[in-house]
């Protein structure tokens, strides 16, 4: 990247999160929720695998939150650093140690409200994911249950927006 951001890296996170909330303007609620969900079952100092984390926003507001914790970053992006294969639950699932947690958080439809979700004009933004479709809240939720994780439900939710939690026993 160029400009006057060079090689600081926070600036250029800052400047990407800003661009961000045009697009998503309760993001910075979703990443307020999500370690509270991380910290109520592991503790103050969670080990966190970021998947898909893309530049690093949750990831760097995980470790501001919990300066204890261990955080590894992986996107599969080919225009960031070569990671391994990060995957939907069933895959990951194996991964979550027994006590930890699954915290999957993205725009998600709501089934119970196509029109509603037609009318939310950010879903046209984001578009579709994981094979062209746009798994909803429950969905995500019953794969979580489907890979081993005794419970799994949304634990907030915007229009747009629906993190699903899955503790592992």
């Amino acid at each position: 990247m160029t400009g006057s951001f060079g090689t600081d890296r926070r600036a250029w996170q800052d400047s990407r999160d800003r661009r961000q909330e045009w697009y998503a303007p309760d993001r910075e609620e979703r990443f307020r929720v999500m370690p509270d969900t991380i910290e109520a079952p592991t503790g103050p100092a969670p080990r966190v695998p970021d998947l898909a984390c893309g530049t690093g926003s949750i990831t760097v507001r995980l470790l501001e939150r919990f300066p204890v914790a261990v955080a590894t970053g992986l996107d599969p992006d080919p225009a960031l650093p070569a990671p391994p294969a990060a995957g939907p639950p069933r895959r990951s699932a194996p991964a979550v140690r027994p006590g930890g947690v699954f915290v999957n958080a993205h725009p998600m439809p709501d089934a119970c409200t196509p029109r509603i979700d037609a009318a939310e004009a950010r879903f046209a933004v984001y578009g579709e994911h994981a094979g062209g479709e746009s798994p909803d809240a429950a969905r995500h939720a019953r794969a979580l249950r489907a890979a081993g994780f005794a419970e799994a439900r949304t634990v907030w939710r915007s229009p747009s927006d629906a993190p699903v939690l899955g503790p592992k026993q």
